[in-house]
């Protein structure tokens, strides 16, 4: 199966490498999560602690989600951060609040930040997790980079929470290998369609 996965990732990869019209197509995604029913709920919310929406800051081949974020969520959102080998969700309210963290370059809050108590999001406040893929299936199971931290973080989410992945359509295969540590996602957006895993 891991050879199988690594196949895909090189596959979607390659496809991603080749794909124009980016940022026509990131428009079509972020405009259809601004209309997302599991969206507009964290953004009409009357308990922002207890409903709280969790994005991530993308990397070159994915849709610019961050920066869409800060100007949705003027009031701050949740960031992932890595700590060891986990995903730990923390508050950010403005950009200026993020660097870039080696050995991928992604940006996380700053470690004197981070590290306040009134910073650190329990999971239970999560309402909508916005999650990172390198490929899906029609059943909304995701392939991601390899390093499984979303594959741990999602199985501690509780059921209340929604999952929802961007992605562009070329990100789509017939059938993604799983097993038990493989989480889908409920939802997975892309330039043409809104995917439901039910």
């Amino acid at each position: 199966m891991t050879t199988e996965k690594s196949q895909i990732r090189n596959e979607v990869k390659q496809r991603l490498s080749k794909l124009y019209n980016k940022s026509v197509f990131s428009e079509s995604i972020l405009e259809k999560l601004s209309r997302h029913e599991l969206f507009c709920q964290c953004l009409q919310s009357n308990k922002p602690a207890d409903n709280m929406l969790m994005g991530y800051a993308e990397i070159q081949d994915e849709p610019p989600l961050l920066a869409y974020l800060f100007q949705t969520l003027p009031n701050g959102f949740v960031l992932p951060r890595i700590e060891g080998n986990d995903i730990c969700p923390v508050l950010v309210r403005v950009s200026d609040e993020l660097v870039n963290v080696p050995p991928y370059g992604i940006r996380e809050l700053r470690n004197e930040l981070a590290t306040k108590p009134e910073r650190r999001v329990n999971v239970e406040q999560l309402a909508l997790v916005i999650v990172p893929g390198l490929a899906f299936d029609k059943r909304c199971n995701r392939l991601g980079r390899g390093r499984g931290y979303y594959d741990r973080f999602l199985k501690t989410l509780p059921q209340t929470a929604k999952k929802i992945a961007l992605a562009y359509d070329t990100q789509f295969i017939d059938s993604i290998p799983t097993n038990e540590y493989d989480i889908p996602v409920d939802y997975v957006i892309t330039e043409s369609r809104i995917v439901a895993a039910y």
